[in-house]
């Protein structure tokens, strides 16, 4: 599928969720309040998109490469992200509530104040100084 045909897509109200969107360059689009809750986006290139306010609970973005996203305000509740690549993505306001973070890269993330299970405090406190 073209960059065209995906972009168009994933801004349709709702047939992006439940999608599989695997390995697919998405890097640098306007995705911004976007429904791809329990999309599969495994290894996707979703670097320097902008992502905020997207609805993204239950997807599965294990091993993508979101770094450099705008999250903001994004709904990652009970996504897959383990081995992500979320390096220097914006995630002021994220809700992470359940989401699976073993593994991912936060280096430079920009995490603000957001509610973090235990385990994934220990998980961010490793990037964060």
């Amino acid at each position: 599928m073209k960059r065209e045909e995906l972009s168009r897509l994933l801004q349709m109200p709702h047939p992006a969720a439940h999608h599989s969107f695997a390995r697919h360059d998405l890097s640098s689009m306007h995705l911004c309040g976007v429904n791809l809750d329990g999309a599969i986006l495994r290894r996707a290139n979703l670097s320097r998109s902008d992502l905020s306010h997207a609805h993204l609970s239950g997807a599965h973005l294990q091993r993508a490469d979101l770094s450099g996203a705008n999250l903001s305000d994004a709904d990652l509740s009970g996504a897959f992200l383990r081995g992500a690549d979320l390096s220097h993505a914006y995630l002021k306001g994220v809700n992470f509530e359940g989401a699976d973070l073993r593994d991912a890269d936060l280096t430079g993330a920009n995490i603000g104040e957001v509610e973090l299970s235990p385990a994934q405090r220990e998980i961010v406190a490793r990037f964060i100084a």
